[in-house]
């Protein structure tokens, strides 16, 4: 079992219970486990539709916020593989980083 699947195990038993909280704009914002499901299906297939699949690399630039676990749960259901960057520690390397990835011959 990977950590994707127990996510969606808690999915399944607790739909309604609070998955991740964070402090946005002087107030506090939580999602459900449900609510970070749909949230993650929907960037997952924004990511298939553009044509990436199982084993392709990906480049996430987030940062630490629910946006990141949204993005960490997209990435596990497609399968990818994928380095995340918070863009607030890139340390000024972020516009390079986020070049296009191409495989090494």
């Amino acid at each position: 079992m990977n950590l994707y699947d127990l996510f969606t195990r808690q999915v399944e038993q607790r739909p309604g219970a609070a998955a991740v909280t964070e402090w946005r704009q002087s107030r506090i914002v939580t999602l459900s486990f449900q609510d970070l499901e749909s949230a993650a299906s929907r960037a997952a297939a924004m990511l298939a539709a553009s044509g990436l699949q199982a084993g392709d690399p990906v480049l996430v630039l987030v940062p630490m916020s629910i946006d990141l676990y949204v993005a960490l749960l997209a990435v596990f259901r497609l399968r990818l593989l994928a380095v995340f960057l918070d863009p607030s520690a890139a340390g000024g390397t972020s516009s390079a980083a986020a070049g296009p990835s191409r495989p090494r011959p």
